[in-house]
């Protein structure tokens, strides 16, 4: 999956059968630090190539907090809702979300602190998205109260 700069690659799949590649990339720049950002691409159908590759941005503005942003992670819920989870500068937890139509909501803070690289997403039997990351004293745990809500 040929993406100049990606550092980090996540895979998840929804009910649909496609296929989420979702991406770290980090770009050198001479005058100080990277340009990172993450990249989101879908393939359709096994075999078929995947859609172009679409920046979703970064949480941070200040280049030097972004190059701090973490590894991405997501998961698809019930719904259809393609949830992207990182680590922030600040060592809290960042949500992005795309609807099935294709409509990106804009960066969310689900607060939390001192946490670790990388959260651990899932849809659970219940089509709901559960998320755990690591963190210096225990973990932090969200999960939706209902599909297509954004997880507490």
């Amino acid at each position: 999956f040929p993406v100049p700069d990606l550092t980090h690659l996540f895979i998840t799949q929804g009910a649909d059968g496609y296929v989420h590649f979702i991406g770290r990339r980090s770009v050198p720049k001479p005058d100080g630090p990277p340009a990172v950002d993450l990249v989101h691409a879908i393939q359709y159908q096994s075999g078929r190539p995947l859609t172009a590759w679409r920046s979703l941005g970064n949480p941070h503005k200040d280049r030097d907090k972004a190059a701090r942003l973490g590894v991405p992670t997501g998961a698809v819920d019930e719904a259809g809702t393609l949830h992207i989870l990182v680590r922030n500068a600040g060592r809290g937890l960042m949500l992005r979300r795309e609807d099935k139509s294709g409509k990106w909501e804009g960066w969310r803070d689900l607060k939390g602190s001192m946490f670790q690289d990388t959260p651990a997403v899932m849809a659970a039997a219940s089509g709901r998205i559960e998320v755990l990351i690591p963190g210096e004293e225990g973990a932090g745990r969200w999960v939706q109260s209902e599909p297509g809500e954004v997880p507490e």
